[in-house]
């Protein structure tokens, strides 16, 4: 069994390799983010993209564009309100 030390080291490992794979997508210098709080927390990307971990994998399992996640991220400072991010991609936003 491994120690929690050795788990944290590989979650850590993982979390930075999904990261690295959203920056392949989106063409970002993966070198140049990093996580607010902490490792598999929330990823910031110069206060650009702001990414909690699950929407982070959800962008790179469904090939989601820098576009649609710019779209949700300024609808939600222009309007003044917090959408949930899956939720604006399935096209609710239209609803509010």
């Amino acid at each position: 069994m491994l120690s929690s030390e050795d788990l944290r080291i590989r979650y850590d490992k993982v979390c930075d390799e999904w990261v690295g794979l959203l920056c392949s997508l989106w063409d970002l210098d993966k070198s140049r983010g990093s996580w607010i709080d902490e490792v598999g927390g929330t990823w910031d990307y110069f206060g650009i993209v702001i990414l909690g971990m699950s929407d982070l994998i959800y962008c790179v399992e469904h090939s989601v564009s820098y576009a649609e996640y710019k779209s949700w991220r300024d609808w939600c400072i222009e309007s003044g309100r917090v959408m949930d991010f899956r939720v604006w991609l399935s096209g609710y936003r239209g609803k509010v």
